[in-house]
């Protein structure tokens, strides 16, 4: 059964990555920064510890900064993570750096799809390392991601669209990890759009999870599968709001049944070019 839901999702799938991190396979106007912020809670009372389903109660808070700007083909993002976890306080969680290039356009009418390679750097605080609450294999981590995917036009903007995400990653201790993601979009003349995503993840790690003595995810062997979707709303030049919520559906060696609920304001700084 194990191996028949893996070769399912490789099939759904063509991160945990920087969850406020552009990973869609379109950058955006050339040389118009966007800043974002964006407050996650994170709820769940049961923690799967070798598929057995273990009582451990949480209710954490996450608050994320970032900026982004695209410069066709290229994009560069910085942020900044906080977060207050049943286990630790509130204070700073990581930084992380990406980088992306852009490989294939479809928005240009050149290429049928779009697609983008990039890379991640991150620096974790070792204490959110030890928490079970926040994913992090090690104090520096690093990613490669690549994400492709197809709008259908409507009119001067994009009617609906279908993009997938596929990431390994690794850090200076532990095992390797892979992410996926798959989404589709609908877009209402670009006042407001909405989609359903699937976000997989999954450590190479040889030990199951141990609560007392747990030390960060590297050495786990660690799955997870969350479903959900979202709505965004545009007020033009003065930015987006955006809610989304997802659910764990499947998990092993990691939280499970885990409710997400993130409300993230994105403002552009001017029109690009």
């Amino acid at each position: 059964m194990k191996k028949s839901v893996i070769l399912l999702l490789f099939a759904i799938f063509c991160i945990q990555l920087g969850e406020a991190t552009h990973f869609r396979p379109w950058l955006g106007p050339d040389l118009q920064p966007i800043a974002t912020g964006k407050y996650t809670v994170q709820k769940y009372e049961w923690v799967d510890i070798d598929n057995h389903a273990t009582r451990f109660c949480s209710f954490d808070n996450f608050v994320n900064l970032g900026a982004y700007i695209p410069y066709a083909p290229y994009s560069l993002e910085i942020e900044v993570n906080t977060a207050s976890t049943t286990t630790n306080a509130y204070g700073w969680n990581d930084a992380i750096v990406t980088g992306r290039y852009q490989l294939m356009d479809d928005v240009s009418g050149e290429n049928y799809v779009s697609a983008v390679a990039g890379a991640s750097i991150s620096k974790a605080r070792p204490k959110f390392v030890r928490d079970i609450n926040t994913f992090h294999h090690g104090t520096w981590e690093y990613s490669l991601h690549g994400a492709i995917g197809k709008e259908v036009p409507c009119g001067p903007t994009w009617g609906q669209r279908a993009w997938g995400l596929f990431g390994l990653g690794w850090a200076n201790e532990g095992s390797l990890w892979m992410a996926a993601h798959a989404e589709y979009e609908r877009n209402a003349c670009d006042r407001y759009w909405y989609g359903a995503f699937l976000t997989g993840l999954f450590g190479f790690g040889d030990q199951i999870l141990v609560i007392d003595t747990f030390a960060g995810y590297g050495p786990i062997n660690h799955h997870s599968l969350d479903l959900g979707g979202y709505f965004a709303y545009s007020f033009w030049e003065s930015g987006v709001i955006k809610v989304k919520y997802s659910f764990r559906v499947w998990a092993e060696n990691y939280p499970a049944y885990v409710n997400l609920a993130t409300i993230e304001f994105q403002f552009p700084f001017g029109t690009g070019i």
